[in-house]
């Protein structure tokens, strides 16, 4: 789960870091690209890493017994 969470949280940092840009550039009057080139770069993961096939039996299994009690 933290690993989604690290894939999210860097989507949305180079989103922020795109709109940061872009008004750095309209308020001064900079280069876009020279901008960009400065900022620092965020690598982001397409596929989040996969789990050992025996996280998701235990993960499933804690989801059916915490159903059984609720």
């Amino acid at each position: 789960m933290n690993n989604l969470l690290n894939v999210g949280y860097k989507r949305d940092l180079v989103q922020r870091y795109d709109q940061e840009a872009q008004t750095l550039a309209n308020l001064t009057g900079w280069s876009l690209e020279d901008i960009r080139r400065k900022q620092p770069t965020v690598e982001v993961q397409t596929q989040p890493e996969e789990l050992p096939w025996w996280r998701n039996l235990w993960g499933s299994v804690r989801t059916n017994v915490n159903q059984w009690w609720s």
